[in-house]
């Protein structure tokens, strides 16, 4: 069923239904070598990437600078994420990235509650 609100921020009920959508978070300490997108991701220095042919979201740590940025940069591709589920992609990057901001500005903590839902492995980032 798709929300009939406007997305400003992202929730903890929003990432609960990426979740249960089977949307995967993968973190990468190295960057691709090979394939399609490597060439890209180094080029323009692509923090992450939301694949929805694949419900996955990928961040890429070699470049993220800090902790803001991380967190910043997994709202950006989970709101990517709910965009894609519950909207068909009706966002500008733009947005995404207002919303990731907004989100960040308002609810910084919501990082965590993605980490333990994702059980993500500890970073260099965390305090």
């Amino acid at each position: 069923m798709k929300k009939s609100i406007d997305l400003t921020i992202l929730t903890e009920e929003d990432i609960l239904y990426c979740y249960e959508e089977g949307i995967r978070v993968k973190l990468y300490t190295r960057l691709p070598t090979r394939g399609t997108d490597a060439a890209r991701i180094k080029e323009n220095i692509i923090k992450g990437f939301y694949d929805a042919s694949e419900n996955k979201v990928m961040i890429y740590l070699p470049h993220i600078t800090d902790h803001a940025d991380y967190s910043k940069t997994l709202f950006h591709e989970l709101a990517h994420a709910i965009d894609d589920l519950l909207f068909d992609e009706k966002y500008t990057e733009e947005v995404i990235e207002d919303i990731a901001i907004a989100t960040y500005d308002h609810n910084p903590d919501l990082f965590y509650f993605i980490k333990g839902l994702y059980k993500l492995q500890d970073t260099k980032f965390e305090k």
